[in-house]
């Protein structure tokens, strides 16, 4: 919850963070990683205590906001299967951590050679340390809509037939929605909660769009969702587009799409297009480079990550500054980086002219509409940038 601080000193982070903080001892007491676990820095050494702490407990079920961090955690546990089995039979904890935060969990490690030798017969008989042969779970929790089910696609192998609930759209500003089923990203829309307008999706950009109440929204419709709320916000425009999916009795059900048409968010980092044009300008100014058409394009990968995709040639320096800036830019996609939940920016050289190309055909099509176009720097989903020469050959990187 204070990853940093403002100049007047205020805390500044993650509202889950603040959450845990202020949590009830009552339920404090059942979390299997005590609040200190979070400011371990580095983010394997965190993974791996978490896991060490985790794997002889009884745990029940999992909640996170994103599925990254549930399928990090357990690969954390079975790629280093040998040397925490070896620490839980030990009652140690092979990890260089601050010497305060040790001390804290010290208490919490006790030899336990039963635990370690029932997980050591998992990994004899299956090859494997998965959560599906050493937990009980009852339900995994975690946003499913939007991007995240790519995520979901890899629960099986880890997670075995275990229910996923999604956890509702929520942000620092409010809940939105409340799913009563699994395997859906639809909820019912918090009415208890707070005041909702509706923009049609298709109105997003004029400068008078239609507002409509709850009650005047329609099945399989997008909206852009506002938000008044009894701590202050004031037909606020969060950015979230959702789809009408049914009514349950007179409340609409929503369900998460995706952030406004400037946005991306592979793993929660909420990129937009002006911070990427702005770290596209300033590391090209670094750098002394001048290109004009270029495309920043999400792609899926282990972890997903973005590529630059430029007519120019691209050295390895340009997209390495653009990552860094994009970094200074946006504290979410920093933090995304450094726990290794995205790749670094990567780059892919486009045929010469082939950007010029795109952006004429398009302007030519929105005109025959009526439409005004505008060049779109960053794409929104995996796949979007599928027609690019070289998009479908990308390889994971390491970073």
């Amino acid at each position: 919850m204070d990853e940093t601080r403002a100049p007047s000193g205020v805390p500044c982070g993650a509202i889950t963070g603040l959450m845990a903080a202020t949590q009830k001892r009552l339920v404090r007491r059942y979390y299997v990683a005590p609040l200190c676990v979070a400011y371990i820095s580095d983010p394997a050494a965190r993974y791996y205590t978490i896991m060490r702490l985790a794997l002889p407990e009884d745990v029940a079920f999992m909640i996170t906001a994103n599925p990254a961090t549930q399928l990090k955690l357990v690969h954390t546990a079975d790629s280093a299967a040998e040397r925490i089995i070896r620490d839980i039979r030990d009652g140690t904890l092979d990890e260089a951590l601050p010497p305060e935060i040790r001390a804290q969990l010290t208490p919490r490690l006790k030899p336990d050679p039963q635990t370690a030798r029932r997980l050591e017969a998992i990994r004899e008989r299956s090859g494997r340390l998965l959560p599906k042969d050493y937990w009980n779970l009852g339900f995994l929790a975690n946003w499913t809509g939007g991007t995240m089910g790519l995520y979901l696609q890899q629960f099986p192998e880890y997670f075995g037939d275990t229910p996923v609930r999604d956890i509702g759209l929520l942000a620092s500003e409010g809940r939105m929605s409340i799913p009563i089923a699994d395997g859906t990203s639809a909820g019912v829309l918090d009415v208890g909660g707070n005041f909702y307008e509706f923009i049609p999706i298709e109105e997003a950009d004029r400068s008078n769009p239609t507002v409509l109440r709850a009650h005047q929204v329609q099945v399989g419709r997008e909206y852009e969702i506002l938000l008044t709320t009894d701590a202050g916000f004031y037909r606020y425009r969060i950015g979230d587009v959702v789809r009408v999916t049914e009514f349950f009795g007179p409340t609409p059900m929503i369900e998460f799409l995706h952030k406004g048409a400037n946005t991306c968010s592979l793993t929660g980092e909420k990129l937009t297009e002006q911070q990427v044009v702005l770290a596209f300008e300033q590391a090209c100014r670094t750098l002394g480079f001048q290109a004009a058409n270029f495309v920043l394009a999400p792609h899926w990968g282990d972890p997903p990550y973005y590529v630059l995709h430029i007519e120019d040639p691209c050295p390895a320096e340009l997209t390495r500054q653009m990552d860094e800036t994009l970094r200074r830019a946006n504290i979410e996609y920093d933090s995304k980086r450094r726990t290794q939940r995205l790749g670094s920016v990567q780059g892919n050289q486009l045929p010469e002219g082939h950007l010029t190309r795109k952006h004429a055909e398009l302007s030519t099509r929105h005109r025959e509409s009526n439409e005004q176009y505008k060049p779109q720097y960053l794409y929104q989903k995996p796949g979007d940038d599928a027609e690019f020469p070289g998009a479908r050959e990308r390889s994971v990187p390491v970073s």
